[in-house]
Parts: structure tokens; sequence; C-alpha cells
């Protein structure tokens, strides 16, 4: 898939948690305290650079990662 960068082995041992936002401020902090419990992680930004750190901090924490890069929408999200 185009803009997803995916490390070997994720969620080999546990569950994935996929954060949105993840490049700054609350989404990046989720990141790093969910890699330090133990868990992989899949992010997801617009901001390509700041979401490569995000990336390289959970790896240094030891822990597998995915990046999403861009804009994703639900089908049908938002209609009654």
């Amino acid at each position: 898939m185009a803009g997803v960068k995916l490390d070997e082995g994720v969620g080999a041992s546990m569950p994935v948690v996929l954060i949105t936002g993840a490049a700054r401020g609350i989404g990046r902090q989720t990141a790093f305290e969910f890699a330090r419990r133990g868990y992989d992680v899949s992010v997801l930004d617009i901001l390509a650079g700041e979401l490569d750190e995000v990336a390289a901090t959970v790896r240094d924490l030891g822990r597998a990662v995915q990046t999403h890069v861009g804009l994703q929408t639900l089908a049908g999200a938002g209609e009654a």
C-alpha cells in the first residue's frame, strides 16, 4: 500500500494499537507509552517527517511499528 511502512513482525506477539494524530502532542506520547508497555503500534498522521521520528523512537523502545501517512476515511462515515 502506498504511504504505509510495515516492520516485520508487527502484531506477532501482542495486539497492535492504532493511534491517529501520532506525529505530535498527545498522539505522539500515546504511541511511546504503548510501546513502553510492550505493544506494537500503528501510527497515522499527515506529517511524514515527524511520523518517521515517532517510528524511530518506537523502534528504539524495542517495538515494531507501522506508519500510515495521509488522510484516511471510513466509507459511509457521517451518514445517517
